[in-house]
């Protein structure tokens, strides 16, 4: 069977036009970080904040309404989710390729002391507490795994950042992480040891 050259070029002209309209995909490993500015900072440490705070509520609601399934399930959310943007902190840090000056640092030092405040809430909120009674042997376990992930997601991220604030920010910027990492050590101890419920 023969086909016209004219045909033929029309077909050929069609499957080049097709293949060059296809959008080119890329592997995503290919594709470049984008570095990390004060904002992602500033944006990364509201989100531990606002994530420990539902962690705080979550607790609140098992101490004023009981261990009931859903409420400690809410606090083992809470905690996965502590470890989630903790996380995504870290690698955030990681990404900094010019230290920041003056202006940048100051409100990152200020979202450090907010999320020292509410994690100052959390210890507050265990502190004493039979978390045993409060959360049950495998709720308090889970719990503590997540959180302890976090608190090492959180020191690895304070360790990548504080070199990059200005040199005036960063002696107080480090004794809240310093703080920040007390309190972490303070929840878990909370949420590890045994403890009797009283008689």
């Amino acid at each position: 069977m023969r086909f016209s050259p004219v045909l033929i070029g029309l077909v050929a002209t069609a499957c080049i036009t097709t293949v060059m309209a296809a959008p080119m995909k890329l592997p995503v490993g290919l594709l470049p970080s984008q570095p990390t500015t004060s904002n992602f900072v500033i944006e990364d440490l509201t989100a531990i904040k606002t994530v420990i705070l539902a962690f705080n509520a979550a607790v609140q609601k098992v101490k004023k309404s009981g261990a009931s399934t859903p409420n400690v399930y809410d606090v083992q959310a809470a905690a996965i989710e502590i470890q989630g943007v903790t996380k995504t902190a870290r690698l955030d840090a990681k990404d900094i390729l010019d230290p920041f000056n003056h202006d940048e640092s100051t409100p990152i030092s200020d979202e450090l002391q907010e999320v020292l405040v509410a994690l100052q809430a959390t210890a507050d909120l265990l502190d004493g507490a039979n978390t045993n009674k409060l959360l049950g042997d495998y709720g308090g376990v889970v719990t503590a795994a997540y959180l302890a992930l976090a608190k090492d997601q959180t020191g690895a991220f304070t360790h990548d950042l504080l070199p990059n604030l200005d040199a005036s920010i960063q002696p107080d910027a480090r004794a809240k992480a310093d703080s920040i990492n007390d309190f972490l050590n303070e929840i878990l101890k909370s949420l590890t040891s045994k403890k009797r419920a009283p008689r």
